[in-house]
């Protein structure tokens, strides 16, 4: 593995190394999320991503269709050898990033592939639309996992994701997925469509108008926030 950390030190630009902190930081993305958030084109990310994954920086999968559908986009995780840089960055081993190539795929199998997807879809949308329309003007200055949400604020909101909105001089905070105090019920869709603002300005016109600017994935706009 040094050899090959060698190696990636002169390979690995400071996108690559950003595609693999957020990766590691919310387990899985398609190709089109990432091309959302780091690259100007399709043909661009596939072919950067491509290569990623001969590297062994990054693994990938393709979920499973049914007859008809198609084939489904790639999948991406970390691989062995981006564990190993993100290790070798922060100065530790990579088992205290609680990482192992396995574990890393069991997204693959999960029931909760297709939620964790629509949940990060939602906010690379977010970005991308940061990018394409409002480029210096706004952005997404913050976005924390479901794990990092439930470490914060477990003991009063289970949520799927946080994020801070900048637009101008207004911010925007909010919370994505759950209702405060306990999980939404019902379908992962349904789950994934409850979005709300975080504090005290609930009513806030600015963060119902931000909210609803970005269509969520398939095409429907992200409801307003709940009462």
């Amino acid at each position: 593995m040094a050899e090959r950390l060698a190696v990636l030190a002169g390979q690995l630009t400071d996108r690559d190394r950003a595609i693999l902190r957020l990766v590691f930081g919310h387990r899985v993305f398609t190709t089109h999320q990432l091309a959302q958030v780091f690259f100007t084109s399709q043909d661009r990310a596939e072919h950067r991503l491509r290569q990623l994954t001969h590297a062994g920086v990054l693994a990938r999968f393709r979920p499973h269709t049914r007859h008809g559908e198609g084939s489904a986009p790639f999948h991406y995780v970390l691989g062995s050898a981006g564990a190993a840089v993100l290790a070798a960055e922060g100065g530790v081993e990579v088992r205290r990033l609680d990482y192992r190539p396995d574990k890393a795929l069991e997204i693959a199998h999960s029931q909760r592939l297709a939620h964790q997807v629509s949940v990060n879809g939602f906010f690379t949308a977010l970005i991308g639309h940061a990018r394409q329309r409002r480029p210096g003007r706004a952005r997404l200055a913050l976005w924390l996992s479901e794990r990092a949400c439930n470490d914060y604020w477990g003991h009063v909101v289970r949520a799927d994701g946080y994020g801070r909105w900048h637009e101008g001089d207004r911010v925007v905070s909010f919370f994505f997925g759950g209702r405060p105090g306990h999980r939404a019920a019902g379908s992962a869709g349904r789950q994934a469509a409850r979005l709300w603002p975080a504090g005290r300005r609930q009513g806030d016109p600015h963060a119902r108008a931000v909210l609803a600017a970005v269509g969520r994935p398939g095409g429907q706009r992200p409801p307003g926030p709940g009462p």
